[in-house]
């Protein structure tokens, strides 16, 4: 028989280790007593979970620390969130938490308070920063689980009242210790979604116990970073969750949240035949005023006109007849001007000369001949007359 093989303590360490970081034990939740809580320097927090017969131990780096306002004390009870995980130097699994709930009703009551005040001076609950819920909403996205009362009442309220708006659900869980984590994953997811008119944040009623979810910091912060309205209807009366100061509405019910986001469409359409007929009866008044007040804007400028018209008329026939006259005397010297030139005109020309009894000698080319020297014997020529011309030839000397 062959012997086994043994396996080294830091090979079987990692294997260990390998096996409690797997995903079942990635995100657990675990229930018990706190037992000495230990709040180092560096900010990290330690301590201790009982049970009724075991305990383990739990780290809460200081990041996730950060987030719990109030510790409780030894012996109360409490649920954290985290992973298993594996300390190889001592051989031990602990808890890495990431989240810590109270489950005393006093602790829980001041932890919620811590978180109103913490929330409140950094002026997440002003008023200045409510957003109006549009008064005819086309897409309403709606946080809440599918299977729950609440849904139903929203759809319910909707189709009696405004069934042309469409409804997106987006799925959360609204109940428990892993509620607000989910709830502000969801409201993320909403936040994606394009055209929304707004966000209603609704769950059916139950204990106080029941709303714990909506006491968180992570819901609140998730509500006002949404970019649409957000209203809360989280089915209780009497008293007044964080996420309620911090939404832009709230109502103490999911029918009241609906009665708040969807518009009666019997009162729009009252609302709207009214405003028709106080807009015609206006338009009509209107018309009626105005056509009275053209009648008399139109008597009081016809006589003004009248009297405009007979001035112009007038100024117009005496600028006509002068403008006549003006270009009479301008034709008549023209006329005179036209004679004078025409005068020394005829008095300068070559035909005057001829008129009394000269003749002008030009030869074949059209040239003037002016001395008897530029002839030649035998040269033909033309001689010009006051009454037309005749060729002629040179015969001699």
């Amino acid at each position: 028989m062959r012997s086994p093989t043994p396996v080294d303590v830091d090979s079987l360490t990692d294997r260990i280790r390998s096996a409690l970081t797997s995903p079942p034990f990635r995100n657990i939740w675990v229930r018990g007593q706190l037992e000495g809580l230990k709040r180092h320097t560096s900010g990290h927090v330690y301590f201790t979970l009982l049970g009724a017969s075991a305990r383990i131990s739990c780290a809460m780096f200081r990041s996730s620390a950060a987030s719990v306002l109030h510790w409780p004390g030894d012996g109360q009870e409490v649920v954290v969130n985290g992973s298993l995980d594996l300390y190889p130097p001592r051989g031990t699994y602990q808890v890495i938490a990431s989240k810590l709930y109270h489950l005393g009703v006093g602790d829980r009551a001041r932890q919620k308070e811590l978180v109103r005040r913490k929330l409140e001076e950094e002026g997440l609950f002003d008023p200045r920063l409510k957003r109006p819920v549009p008064p005819i909403p086309s897409r309403v996205l709606v946080v809440t689980s599918p299977s729950g009362a609440a849904l139903q009442d929203v759809i319910r309220v909707s189709g009696e009242r405004f069934p042309q708006c469409e409804i997106l659900v987006i799925p959360a869980q609204v109940q428990g210790f892993g509620a607000p984590g989910s709830i502000a994953e969801a409201m993320r997811r909403a936040s994606k979604i394009p055209a929304g008119s707004c966000v209603m944040l609704v769950r059916g009623g139950g204990s106080r116990d029941d709303l714990d979810p909506f006491d968180q910091e992570e819901v609140a912060r998730a509500i006002r970073a949404c970019p649409y309205p957000v209203v809360v209807g989280v089915g209780h009366q009497v008293d007044t969750t964080i996420a309620d100061l911090a939404a832009d509405l709230s109502a103490p019910t999911p029918s009241g949240a609906a009665e708040r986001v969807f518009p009666d469409r019997r009162e729009l359409a009252r609302r709207v035949g009214g405003m028709l007929k106080l807009g015609s009866s206006h338009l009509k008044r209107r018309i009626t005023a105005s056509g009275a007040r053209l009648d008399s804007l139109g008597s009081r400028l016809k006589r003004p006109l009248e009297g405009a018209f007979s001035r112009e008329d007038f100024r117009l026939r005496s600028l006509r007849s002068s403008a006549a006259s003006a270009l009479r005397l301008s034709l008549e010297r023209g006329y005179g001007q036209l004679r004078d030139l025409s005068g020394a005109l005829e008095a300068l020309s070559p035909l005057g000369v001829l008129k009394r009894g000269y003749a002008e000698i030009q030869d074949m080319n059209g040239r003037k001949i002016p001395c008897a020297a530029d002839l030649v014997p035998g040269q033909r020529v033309t001689i010009l007359f006051q009454d037309g011309s005749r060729p002629a030839r040179i015969l001699g000397d």
